[in-house]
């Protein structure tokens, strides 16, 4: 292992390796970091539109909870006819 350290930091192919591998690494994690950070923001797209659906059906059940019972029978007759 060390022969191979010396080797890198001595010659100048392995100076040259030794900067490709380093670049090559930070590529990587460049574009590591963007995958991560782009799936982080479909999650909290994803999420968002959960809570929208959420308050839709929050905002309709508490609509149909404040009619009588005729008024909705009427509704849903009125919902499933058409």
């Amino acid at each position: 292992m060390i022969q191979l350290i010396s080797w890198l930091a001595g010659s100048k192919a392995g100076r040259w390796i030794s900067t490709a591998l380093l670049i090559i690494a930070s590529l990587l994690l460049l574009a590591w970091r963007i995958y991560a950070s782009g799936k982080e923001a479909q999650k909290a797209k994803h999420t968002q539109e959960a809570l929208k659906r959420l308050r839709e059906r929050i905002k309709s059940d508490e609509a149909i909870a404040r009619m009588s019972a005729a008024e909705r029978r009427r509704r849903l007759s009125d919902d499933w006819g058409s």
